[in-house]
């Protein structure tokens, strides 16, 4: 056969497999492109449902409380949908088409989180005038199921039988039988906490809190510089002139609600003074700092002392072990390291239980959704990167699946941390003033090395939580609304915001890379500058962590009784001081 013929067979036969191959490689990198397309429209929608989440809460000082978060939640969610829908252009950008193609949204909060995915409406009463048309018993809807806490149950012989749930940070809380007898306690565990009986002092890592510490808390709000308290994640200002004096009958405290308007005065007043100096005392006379290490000391010393005897408590004592891989005791060594065993086992108890309920909700979509009823819906590996965001931050998580992209089905989430939030003191966002009038981060190498701290001698805000750099609006004159920043400095003709340090909190050129990820590790291995300053620094970075934890909102501030609740949500117009956590300390 001649080799004409030979080439002539050859490409009758190579022509189709090239035609077809290349074929397949052409949709292989369409749906490569589309997979990627995907994910990036993913990660936008969830993206824009942490702004609106974050606009909601930070003008709003009751986001913590559970009925105004869900409201946040759901606006937020509502964002997302509706971002998704425009991302992918379905059927004139209704969002409600792209819930078929979301199994869960997922928020994770300080000590538990929500989950919005659709569930059967329970609702009796169908023809009840009060109950909405869609949201009929029995009828498919979406909505956030109830609140998950990030808890586990231990047992140790017949003596111990509790639920500890943990939270993003070293609060945990403890509920159940503990060496007999029914205990409910909570706190923050932190471990080389001393206390000198003598003179009344706690100290940790060298630096000495004593009840005579008090800090004066100072900013704006809108035009006007007030002094404040932060009082279960509420913000109380003082209206008046006596700045710890003697106040006059004119004098009240003030609060501002989520649309910047005045909200709640309490007034000193005959039959009202009580209230009013509990609030006046808690400003001018602020020891929150120390607070924080007295209750910590407190508490650790109650759940690894002899009083609940908990220091030997394992993984093998998980009622269920759910293969965590922490071993030896949870509360040993240095609780508030990152790599802890506690910060590990508690990480480990998040994953868990955030894991368990998402592969329910994710492979029950299918009955739900009106989708191709043959897909099957499964929960994605969610990468450790992922995960360890997860575990450390509050975050939203959503998912994308069914939505054919030509030679797969997609199946994407998209992790977003929501770094300017209110209900989590990370100690990674405590920053300090510089000498030059901007705010560093702490493990800025600046600080030490050109000993750049500003020697503030007790004048307000040294150290500051990061949230209090955002803007705010004020709008106690209905006719003239008042955006502003908190933090700032009045130099006579104008309001000038501080500002943070370009090097440190945006470029990071500044920082010290090393122990980075964990401000314990670093604060207690200072180097650099001289024992002075180190000692400055600590003791402005330790008040203000514990200034703000003691100041933010946990579910547990009150009691557990009723009563509890009269000192988080308004009574009368008022904030009730019955039974209050904080102000308990100035009657």
């Amino acid at each position: 056969m001649k080799i004409a013929d030979l080439t002539v067979i050859f490409v009758i036969i190579m022509l189709p497999i090239i035609i077809v191959f290349s074929e397949y490689i052409d949709n292989q990198i369409t749906t490569i492109k589309t997979d990627i397309n995907y994910d990036r429209n993913l990660s936008t929608s969830t993206y824009d449902a942490i702004k609106a989440y974050q606009l909601n809460t930070i003008n709003n000082e009751y986001s913590d409380l559970s009925e105004s978060k869900i409201d946040d939640i759901e606006a937020a969610v509502n964002t997302f949908f509706n971002s998704l829908a425009i991302s992918y252009n379905y059927e004139g950008y209704r969002s409600s088409v792209m819930k078929e193609y979301v199994p869960a949204v997922v928020f994770t909060m300080y000590d538990g989180y929500y989950i919005y995915s659709p569930f059967v409406n329970t609702v009796t009463g169908k023809n009840d005038s009060d109950i909405d048309e869609e949201y009929q018993n029995n009828d498919i809807v979406s909505g956030l199921k109830p609140y998950v806490y990030y808890s586990c149950r231990y047992k140790m012989g017949t003596n111990y039988d509790f639920v500890i749930t943990y939270t993003l940070d070293n609060y945990i809380t403890i509920e159940g039988i503990v060496k007999g007898n029914y205990v409910y306690d909570y706190g923050y565990l932190v471990s080389g906490i001393s206390y000198n009986s003598v003179d009344n002092t706690y100290t940790y890592d060298g630096i000495v809190f004593s009840e005579n510490d008090t800090e004066l808390m100072k900013e704006f709000v809108g035009k006007e510089e007030y002094y404040y308290v932060k009082i279960d994640g509420t913000k109380f200002y003082y209206h008046g002139t006596a700045n710890g004096g003697t106040p006059s009958t004119d004098d009240y405290i003030f609060e501002i609600n989520a649309s910047g308007a005045e909200k709640a005065q309490v007034k000193n007043t005959p039959g009202n003074q009580n209230k009013f100096m509990a609030y006046y005392n808690a400003i001018f006379k602020n020891k929150s700092g120390y607070v924080y290490y007295k209750e910590a000391y407190e508490f650790t010393n109650r759940v690894l002392g002899p009083e609940y005897n908990l220091g030997t408590l394992t993984v093998a004592n998980v009622v269920d072990e759910n293969d965590f891989a922490t071993r030896g005791a949870i509360f040993g060594g240095t609780i508030q390291y990152s790599d802890s065993n506690f910060n590990s086992h508690r990480a480990e108890v998040i994953k868990n239980i955030v894991e368990t309920n998402l592969k329910t909700a994710i492979s029950g979509f299918g009955l739900y959704s009106k989708t191709d009823q043959k897909i099957d819906f499964k929960m994605p590996k969610i990468s450790e990167t992922d995960w360890e965001l997860i575990e450390n931050n509050i975050c939203i998580i959503s998912f994308l699946q069914g939505m054919s992209i030509g030679g797969k089905i997609y199946n994407g989430y998209s992790v977003c941390p929501n770094n300017i939030n209110k209900e989590y003191v990370d100690e990674n966002n405590i920053y300090i003033l510089e000498n030059g009038g901007v705010y560093a981060r702490v493990n800025d190498k600046e600080l030490l090395e050109n000993d750049r701290i500003l020697n503030t001698g007790g004048i307000y805000y040294p150290g500051i939580l990061s949230v209090n750099f955002e803007r705010k609006i004020d709008n106690r004159d209905d006719n003239n609304p008042v955006y502003y920043f908190p933090i700032s400095i009045d130099n006579g003709t104008e309001k000038i915001p501080y500002y943070g340090s370009y090097t440190s909190i945006i470029g990071s050129s500044s920082v010290d890379s090393i122990l980075n990820i964990d401000m314990y590790r670093y604060m207690n291995n200072l180097s650099g500058g001289d024992e002075e300053t180190r000692t400055k620094l600590k003791k402005i970075y330790y008040t203000a962590l514990g200034r703000e934890r003691t100041g933010s909102y946990n579910v547990n501030n009150g009691l557990k009784s009723e009563d509890a609740k009269a000192t988080i949500l308004e009574i009368d117009g008022e904030h009730s001081l019955e039974n209050n956590y904080f102000l308990k300390y100035y009657k």
